[in-house]
């Protein structure tokens, strides 16, 4: 059930779902997992992508890889590496739904300015909106991957592009509780997202 802003009604039906005990708020778990997933007569609207999770050590730590160069504590850009794909750091990936937005310039003022040789640019964010549940921080990023005609991850998996994220913004409501997450993020540069053609096995 969706809420129309514009239905012209007399009827004293609460259109509104009852999150909680009390109260008349829209259960916004139940409206964004109906907006990702679809609920007649509504079509899906999320798209399939991963979420790239460091792995961290007993202290809380990312762990840097073997391929991380024991002075500069820098990984080799150059050079792909199997295990971390030029990270620095281990990882997993894990499959999520999202729903994106880009803020640019031409839309809103939420650009981010960046010191660069040249003086500053303007780089757009990427807002990526997930589900309550996904265990998301500061440390993690999110991955598009290349979808098919219907908009399903394409087969072989190729990812598209990888997103850092900048800022993490948990809505919550009803005393607290988690509803979404508001995810700020700015698209990072990599040379290798996938395996290189050159590479075998």
């Amino acid at each position: 059930m969706t809420f129309n802003p514009y239905r012209r009604s007399t009827s004293s039906i609460n259109n509104y779902y009852t999150s909680g005990t009390t109260g008349s708020e829209p259960n916004m778990r139940e409206e964004l997992i109906s907006f990702f997933d679809g609920t007649h007569p509504e079509i899906p609207k999320a798209t399939i992508g991963l979420l790239r999770k460091m792995r961290r050590d007993t202290n809380g730590l990312t762990i840097p890889c073997s391929c991380v160069d024991i002075v500069t504590r820098e990984p080799d850009k150059d050079r792909w590496c199997p295990i971390c794909f030029g990270e620095g750091y281990i990882w997993d990936e894990i499959e999520v739904q999202y729903y994106s937005i880009t803020i640019g310039r031409d839309v809103s003022q939420a650009t981010r300015e960046k010191l660069s040789i040249p003086g500053l640019i303007n780089v757009p964010f990427v807002v990526f909106y997930i589900r309550y549940d996904v265990p998301i921080t500061k440390q993690d990023k999110i991955v598009k991957v290349a979808l098919d005609l219907e908009g399903d991850p394409a087969i072989p998996r190729k990812r598209d592009s990888i997103y850092r994220v900048v800022h993490t913004w948990g809505y919550r409501s009803d005393n607290g509780k988690l509803e979404y997450w508001k995810i700020f993020t700015s698209e990072e540069h990599t040379k290798y997202l996938d395996v290189p053609t050159y590479v075998s096995g």
